[in-house]
């Protein structure tokens, strides 16, 4: 995922807009795995230096 489809499922996590990963993939039309890969790695993704 790129850091604006990132940026953008924690944002529809954060307001509750969306609740499960299943959700999340369909909307930014990615499989289940690579967004449940994101969701485990985390904010650190988003936080490292010269990203």
């Amino acid at each position: 995922m790129q850091e604006k489809e990132q940026i953008q499922a924690i944002y529809w996590l954060k307001i509750k807009k969306i609740k499960t990963v299943k959700e999340i993939a369909i909307m930014l039309g990615h499989n289940c795995v690579k967004v449940q890969k994101y969701r485990s790695d985390g904010l650190n993704l988003l936080l490292e230096p010269n990203r």
